[in-house]
C-alpha cells in the first residue's frame, strides 16, 4: 500500500510519520523505501541529521515542473519516472506547497493523511527550530532569539500555512484522504490512532494500538530524538504571542482559524475540527491574497539565499 503524509513543516509531521511507520510495520505493510535504494544512501545515513533514521525517509517535493526525492536538506534529485518511484516506496512525506500537480499526485496514492496544527504554534515551533545547529548547518540566518525570530517570521508563516491548508481543504471529501489534527492527536492519541487504523485498514489489535501510543508518546520519542523534538505542546501561542501578534493572526487568516474551530480568544480552549462549510468565495479571496505574498517570498528570505549553495531550486 502506498501512503502519502502531507503537512506544513512543524505541524507534527515527524510524530505522524513515526505513528504511520509503526502501524504499517506491525501490519506487515512497510517493506521498502525509495531513498534506501539510491547510491547516495550509504553516504546520507552517515550524516548527523536532525534525528536518527532521517536519511531513510522518502521525502517528496511536488512542484509544477515535476517531482524530486529529497534526503533532509542534504541531497535532492529529480524523479524521472513517478510510477517507478511509487512502486519502490510504501510511505512518503511531503511539505510541498499546493501546485497544479498536487491533485493528480493525491489521486496516485492509495491513502493520504493530512496533518494540521494551529499556525500560531507552528510559527513558534519553527522559530525555535530555525535556531538549531542542524538548521544553521544548511540555512544560514541572522535571527536572534526565538522571540525575535517569531516576530520576524510570523506573517510569512501564516501565509504559507493558509495557502497550504486552504488549498488542501478541497480534498476533504475524498474517501482516501483523512485529516488528523495535532491537537486532537495530543489529547486523545489512542482514539486518533484507532481511527487511523480503520482508515488505513491495517487491522491492528487494541493491544498493538496501545503499544504504538506508548512508543510514540512525546516523552518516549524525545529520548531518542532530543535535537528534533522540543516541547510538542499545543496552545503555546497564548503565552508567547503578544496581543498585537494575536490580533495580527486573526486579521491575516481568521477565516481559516474559525472554519477549523481554532480559538481566537486566548481564554477559550476548543479542539479543531474539519469544517462542515466554508464560504468558497471568501476562501478564494483569501488564497489569492496570500498567494501573491508566498510567491514573492519564495518561502523565506534566508532559504532563498541558500538554495544555490545547496544545489536546489525553489
Amino acid at each position: 500500500m502506498s501512503v502519502l503524509q502531507i503537512g506544513v513543516a512543524k505541524s507534527g509531521n515527524f510524530w505522524m510519520y513515526s505513528i504511520l511507520k509503526a502501524m504499517l510495520e506491525k501490519a506487515g505493510m512497510y517493506k521498502q523505501s525509495y531513498v534506501r535504494q539510491l547510491p547516495i544512501y550509504e553516504e546520507a545515513k552517515q550524516l548527523d541529521l536532525s534525528f536518527p533514521g532521517q536519511a531513510d525517509i522518502d521525502v517528496l517535493d511536488i512542484e509544477k515542473g515535476g517531482y524530486s526525492w529529497r534526503i533532509s536538506s542534504a541531497f535532492r534529485g529529480k524523479i524521472e519516472d513517478f510510477e517507478d518511484y511509487l512502486s519502490k516506496t510504501d510511505l512518503v512525506w511531503t511539505h510541498s506547497t499546493y501546485c497544479p500537480r498536487t491533485a493528480k499526485t493525491i489521486e496516485q496514492f492509495e491513502k493520504v493523511i493530512y496533518i494540521c496544527r494551529d499556525p500560531r504554534d507552528v510559527a513558534l515551533s519553527q522559530s525555535h527550530f530555525l535556531l538549531t545547529d542542524y538548521m544553521k548547518s544548511f540555512y544560514e540566518n541572522d535571527f536572534g532569539d526565538a522571540q525575535q525570530t517569531v516576530n520576524q517570521i510570523l506573517d510569512q508563516q501564516l501565509d504559507q500555512w493558509a495557502y497550504h491548508v486552504g488549498h488542501h481543504l478541497q480534498f476533504l471529501a475524498k474517501p482516501h484522504v483523512k485529516w488528523v489534527f495535532f491537537e486532537q492527536l495530543k489529547q486523545a492519541p489512542y482514539q486518533q490512532i484507532r481511527e487511523i487504523n480503520e482508515f488505513l485498514e491495517t487491522g491492528l489489535s487494541d493491544l498493538q494500538i496501545q503499544e504504538i501510543v506508548d512508543a510514540t508518546s512525546f516523552s518516549s520519542m524525545k529520548k531518542d530524538n532530543p535535537k528534533h523534538l522540543r516541547k510538542g505542546s499545543s496552545g503555546g501561542w497564548r503565552k508567547n504571542l503578544s496581543p498585537d501578534l494575536q490580533a495580527q493572526t486573526h486579521a491575516h487568516i481568521g477565516l481559516l482559524l474559525e472554519a477549523l474551530n481554532y480559538p481566537i480568544d486566548p481564554e477559550v480552549t476548543t479542539l479543531p475540527t474539519t469544517p462542515s462549510h466554508i464560504d468558497p468565495t471568501a476562501l478564494a479571496k483569501l488564497l489569492k491574497k496570500v498567494e501573491k505574498r508566498v510567491v514573492r517570498r519564495k518561502y523565506s528570505h534566508f532559504v532563498q539565499r541558500n538554495l544555490k549553495r545547496l544545489g536546489l531550486k525553489n
